[in-house]
């Protein structure tokens, strides 16, 4: 009797995951569809980071369309004072930026995106050489939601 009550349970387990997994892949679809980045995944599973490395993968040029500066290939030095600059446009009251090297720093600069200059000091974790490049990335949120990636190839020396 025992058996049977676990064999009962088993296939109830079963039949569960069985049913999420379907309407797991519904949302998916259909979250994908309505994602601003478009990647294809699920984005309540995937941390920032996460996001922005795949989105990193899936635009392999820098893509900066709204950075004006710095440009590609520019070359910043460790303790340099450096501002990145934004395009004028109408941003909305609840659109923000946070800029980083991708893999090297925290966030050195950020705020609201009207604010269009952000000046920061460039820290030593970002060293790449002469030879190598970082890439600096700056993640724009409209009311804390992740909605682009803006991305410039540098390096530092």
């Amino acid at each position: 009797m025992k058996s049977y009550a676990y064999i009962v349970c088993l296939l109830a387990l079963i039949w569960s995951a069985v049913c999420n997994s379907f309407s797991a892949l519904e949302y998916s679809s259909a979250e994908s569809a309505a994602s601003p980045l478009s990647l294809q995944a699920m984005a309540e599973d995937m941390n920032d980071m996460q996001t922005v490395k795949m989105y990193l993968a899936e635009n392999v040029q820098n893509d900066a369309a709204d950075i004006i500066y710095p440009t590609n290939n520019e070359v910043w030095h460790v303790n340099q004072q450096v501002s990145v600059i934004f395009r004028e446009a109408n941003y909305e009251p609840g659109e923000t930026v946070s800029i980083y090297f991708f893999n090297l720093t925290p966030v050195l600069a950020g705020g609201p995106l009207s604010q269009r200059i952000f000046t920061f000091t460039v820290p030593a974790s970002a060293y790449t050489g002469p030879d190598n490049t970082a890439t600096l990335v700056a993640v724009k949120r409209k009311n804390l939601y992740l909605q682009s990636v803006d991305s410039i190839t540098l390096h530092v020396i």
